[in-house]
């Protein structure tokens, strides 16, 4: 689901949780407030099925019970990297030290690998220091995909 949908649901806190999250991590991701704003990035919980992105889901969050392990989580991202290489996939796991930081619960994120290495590159060759003009890259790769 993704923001407007929890928040439909009448999920505000879990959604003001997840909006939270993803401004803490701006300095390592900063496109991802970008698109949990535009509804572009879903929340969904961890069933073993694994959904494709497109252009109206750009990155998932699959939530994994508390209780979850890491090693869980690092046997289930090996595992998906093989079975599906178009996806880049990072697994998360929360920060009890600093909570403000760390997601809210153990998940795996998937991400468009080919969307994801360009964003990379471009903000590389261009060395982008400001948000804005970094937000205005991200918006122009992300309208030039959209047009192919």
């Amino acid at each position: 689901m993704n923001k407007k949908e929890i928040e439909e649901k009448g999920n505000i806190k879990e959604s003001k949780i997840w909006s939270k999250y993803f401004s803490s991590i701006h300095a390592v991701c900063p496109w991802s407030q970008m698109y949990w704003e535009k509804q572009q990035l879903d929340i969904v919980e961890w069933t073993g099925e694994v959904f494709d992105l497109n252009d109206d889901c750009v990155a998932r969050v699959y939530k994994f019970p508390l209780s979850t392990p890491i090693k869980e989580l690092e046997d289930k991202l090996l595992e998906l990297q093989e079975a599906r290489p178009l996806d880049a996939w990072l697994y998360s796991y929360p920060n009890i030290d600093q909570p403000p930081v760390g997601i809210p619960v153990p998940s795996l994120i998937q991400q468009n690998k080919a969307f994801l290495e360009d964003i990379r590159q471009s903000m590389r060759e261009k060395k982008l220091n400001k948000e804005d003009k970094g937000m205005t890259m991200l918006r122009k790769i992300y309208q030039d995909r959209i047009k192919k």
